[in-house]
Order: C-alpha cells, then sequence, then structure tokens
C-alpha cells in the first residue's frame, strides 16, 4: 500500500503479515500520518544515537561452518545500545529488511536456533529511538520484515523522544502512533516519553482575542495556561499504555522552556508533569495488583 504524497518521503507499508493486530497497526499509522502534524526532521531533537560498527563485528576466522551471522567479540552483547531509527532511516542505503545495527548478520532458516538463543536475546538489550512520526513508519516496516523474523516479539525498550511533536487526537485522529505501536510490542517493559512544556500548554486566548491583543499587548498575547491533567491524557492517549501488558519502567523526559516559564508566571507547568506520574502510578496499580510499574522524571538540561 502506497502513501499518497506528503512533506516527507513516500513510504510502502508492507502487508506480507496476515496478522490482524499488524493490518490494525499500519492502518493507525497511516491515519495519523495522513491527518496529523509531521516535522521535518532537522527540528526533530535526537537525545541518543546508535553505534552500529560496534555492535556487530565480523570474524570470519573464528565462525562456524555454516553459521550465518559471526561476532569478534560476543561481549558486545552484554551492555545495553540505543539504536537511533532516524540514523537508520536516513542512511545512503537506508532499507528495513537490512537495518545498520545488524550489518552482517542474516537470517537462515537452517540455522533458525542461533537467531534465537542469540540475536533475538541481543534485540531484547537494544533501547530504540524514535524522534518523529517517519521514524514510526520505517520501524514498523522493520518490525514486520520477514527478513527479521521475531522481532517486533523481542523488542523490551523504547526511547519516544520525539512524543511531544504528536499533534494530539482530535477529529478523524482517534489514536496516538507512537502508543499504539508500543501497545504491540508483547515484550516491551520499558518507555521513555518526551513532554515540552509548550505541548502541555495552551494560549491564554482564543483565536480571536488573541489577534485583538497582539496589535495593542503583545506581551500579554503571549499568555499561556498548563493543560488539565484531564486533557493531556486525552490528547495523548496515554491510556494506552495501560495496554502494554509487561510495561514496568516508564520515564516521563521533561523539557523546559525558558520562554514558555515567561509566559506562565502564576502556573507552573512542572506541577502538571508530576499529576501525570502520580496519576500513571495509581492507574497502573488498579490495573495491576500484583506488578508495580516504576515511574520517574528527568528533565532534559
Amino acid at each position: 500500500m502506497l502513501l499518497p504524497k506528503l512533506s516527507t518521503p513516500r513510504v510502502t507499508l508492507r502487508t506480507c503479515y496476515k496478522d490482524p493486530q499488524w493490518l490494525f497497526l499500519n492502518l493507525a499509522l497511516t491515519i495519523t500520518l495522513l491527518t496529523g502534524h509531521l516535522f521535518p526532521s532537522q527540528l526533530v531533537p535526537t537525545l541518543r544515537s546508535g553505534t552500529p560498527s560496534a555492535l556487530v563485528c565480523h570474524s570470519h576466522s573464528t565462525t562456524p561452518k555454516g553459521f550465518f551471522f559471526s561476532l569478534a567479540n560476543t561481549s558486545t552483547f552484554a551492555g545495553d545500545f540505543a539504536i537511533a531509527i532516524t540514523t537508520e532511516r536516513e542512511a545512503p542505503d537506508a532499507n528495513p529488511d537490512h537495518p545498520l545495527f545488524m550489518k552482517g548478520t542474516t537470517f537462515n532458516a537452517s540455522h533458525s536456533a542461533q537467531w534465537h538463543t542469540t540475536v533475538l536475546p541481543y534485540i531484547r538489550k537494544l533501547t530504540f529511538n524514535l524522534a518523529s512520526t517517519t521514524d514510526l513508519y520505517f520501524f514498523s516496516e522493520m518490525l514486520q520484515s520477514p527478513l527479521l523474523p521475531g522481532l517486533h516479539a523481542n523488542i523490551t525498550k523504547l526511547d519516544m523522544s520525539g512524543f511531544h511533536w504528536f499533534s494530539g487526537i482530535i477529529d478523524n485522529r482517534q489514536a496516538n502512533p507512537y502508543l499504539t505501536l508500543a501497545s504491540h510490542l508483547p515484550l516491551l517493559s520499558d518507555v521513555a516519553l518526551t513532554l515540552h512544556t509548550a505541548s502541555i500548554t495552551a494560549s491564554m486566548w482564543g483565536e480571536r482575542r488573541m489577534v485583538e491583543l497582539e496589535a495593542t499587548d503583545p506581551v500579554r498575547a503571549k499568555a499561556r495556561r498548563v493543560l488539565s491533567l484531564r486533557d493531556v491524557c486525552a490528547k495523548y492517549g496515554l491510556v494506552a499504555l495501560f495496554e502494554c501488558n509487561e510495561l514496568k519502567r516508564i520515564r516521563i523526559v521533561y523539557i523546559k522552556s525558558d520562554i514558555v516559564t515567561a509566559t506562565t508566571p502564576t502556573m507552573n507547568p512542572e506541577k502538571l508533569i508530576v499529576a501525570i506520574r502520580d496519576w500513571l502510578v495509581v492507574e497502573f496499580r488498579k490495573r495491576r495488583r500484583q506488578q508495580q510499574v516504576f515511574v520517574t522524571i528527568s528533565q532534559v538540561t
């Protein structure tokens, strides 16, 4: 299925998997990108980037005959690595079937045991950074690649650094694509969500009043108000987090803007961030009495 021409590169979605949940995921992402607000990648911060060359190293001298991939040192699997999907997508030879972080590693059906005992456990150690909805499309294709079987079922960590760019659930945009993706990853245990003070505040004035003030009092026209907890939960569809059954840790990454602080002198956006954290803790406790979900806050400086 081809998307119509947008301001971002056209994307071909795969339909090789017949699983209804993946067909639904493709549909949800398509609707969001067609009706939502897209931001050029150069405006989206990438908090961390992958280092593909350090992840998979070749050592032909130690490769067992018939083995489907080779590693110079299996200790490279011991640590956690961050993979920036923006880097994967913008590479000159970008291909979701052959991601850079798995360079030199290919699936061989006749040696599937090694794939399941070595490669997929390695995947479970990686953190995948999604900095834009364009990244979401590329990542979705990667997860559905027939050359990377079981990939989607072994993703455990997501860093949604572009979460705050989502303009909100409204009208015919009925889901947050970041959380739609997350809810379809059965082993997802760790999620980082980036929020910005500008994304949890809104103008104090209606459009007409703002235009009037801009002509007479431009400073006052910039005044903003902090959204309510209910409004933020609805805007981002945060209830979808409760569909992530294996979720254990959520980190709310908070970007503070001096400009927004100056335009909300009588309100404190940071209190809303704390309220979101407390709400998630309480709601997860109601739904999972036997398993605690830890929610923390960190500020980007």
